[in-house]
């Protein structure tokens, strides 16, 4: 077992660890450990490993889990609309891999566009039912402007 695998498994089994105790002693955690909740604790552990091993395949796995876990609760919690934002569990996913693999370059820009693009989506599938502003369709050139500032940085960025 290399360093980096021995760090990371000892980070897994110190946050099960740390959870299990912590079930036992909080019972206010009871109604956060069901199961679409507990797929984002288990992504989230994927996540810290895949990055301490510079996996980057393994990052955007555990980015889409956390997002599932996160999505089903959030689905049950806010009466649906939520699934748009897989997208964006997508995007984060790559901009990690970006940040902690080596051999992922530039996966951060269509990272950028995927989170974008969930934001406009989840704008046009329902987000004004869950946003206080009356008329969301005013802030809609603004979604276009965010895409173009995102397209203007990544330009910017690109090597020659």
């Amino acid at each position: 077992m290399s360093k980096r695998q021995q760090i990371a498994f000892g980070a897994t089994l110190l946050l099960i660890g740390t959870a299990l105790f912590a079930r036992q002693y909080l019972p206010a955690l009871e109604p956060f450990l069901s199961w679409p909740l507990l797929l984002v604790p288990l992504g989230l552990l994927g996540m810290v490993s895949a990055a301490i091993l510079q996996q980057g395949g393994w990052l955007i796995s555990s980015t889409l889990v956390t997002g599932i876990g996160a999505n089903l609760w959030a689905d049950r919690a806010l009466d649906g609309g939520t699934w748009a934002s897989m997208l964006a569990f997508l995007g984060l996913g790559l901009i990690l891999a970006d940040l902690f693999d080596p051999d992922e370059k530039d996966t951060w820009r269509p990272g950028l566009i995927l989170i974008a693009v969930s934001a406009v989506l989840f704008l046009l599938l329902g987000g004004k039912k869950y946003l206080p502003w009356p008329q969301l369709s005013a802030f809609s050139p603004l979604a276009i402007a965010l895409i173009g500032l995102i397209y203007i940085l990544a330009g910017l960025s690109r090597k020659k």
